[in-house]
């Protein structure tokens, strides 16, 4: 990529985690660690076995900011609790890109008594607006869990089990291996 590509491309960006900051009233949190000539993003480890310690990333700054900003926009619908409410985010800064949707879908109980609660995450990023859609699984305290990679997102979750326009999936026993979301089969997986 040439320097002018580059810097065109933390252009666009930037002016989408404004917008996103604007119209979510969320400010994007940045932490970051300078190591020689590239600063990366440092995360928590979601791992116990890690202690919390910080862990580098190979994200190059720019999208390490706007992954940052999509797992806070996950978490705020979590904390504000609404079934069904769709949050649209503009990462792209292009009128003809679609934007990134979150939607929590609630709650499913197991008959272990696990709690988990699901999210549909629709992202969209870059210069080429493309989407990543994603059924995010949190735990009752909202820490991620891990998620489902998937063609088509489910429609909504009732009685424990995820709609989709020809067919149900049920969280009874627990989180599925797998996902067929009617095109595709998504695993479940614990990292992002």
């Amino acid at each position: 990529m040439s320097p002018l590509s580059i810097k065109i491309l933390f252009l666009v960006v930037s002016i989408g985690l404004f917008r996103c900051s604007v119209n979510s009233g969320l400010t994007p949190v940045k932490n970051t660690t300078n190591h020689g000539t590239r600063t990366v993003v440092t995360k928590k480890s979601k791992s116990t076995e890690s202690n919390g310690q910080d862990q580098i990333s190979a994200i190059p700054e720019d999208e390490a900011n706007e992954l940052n900003s999509l797992y806070e926009f996950r978490i705020l619908a979590l904390e504000k609790n609404v079934i069904g409410k769709e949050y649209t985010y503009d990462f792209t800064g292009n009128d003809d890109c679609n934007k990134t949707r979150i939607t929590y879908l609630g709650t499913v109980n197991t008959d272990t008594g696990k709690q988990y609660k699901l999210v549909n995450s629709f992202y969209v990023t870059g210069v080429s607006c493309r989407g990543i859609s994603r059924l995010v699984v949190y735990d009752e305290q909202n820490r991620y869990i891990g998620n489902y990679y998937l063609n088509d997102l489910p429609i909504a979750l009732e009685a424990n089990e995820l709609v989709y326009p020809k067919s149900t999936i049920s969280f009874k026993n627990g989180l599925p291996k797998s996902i067929y979301d009617g095109s595709n089969e998504a695993y479940f997986q614990s990292e992002e």
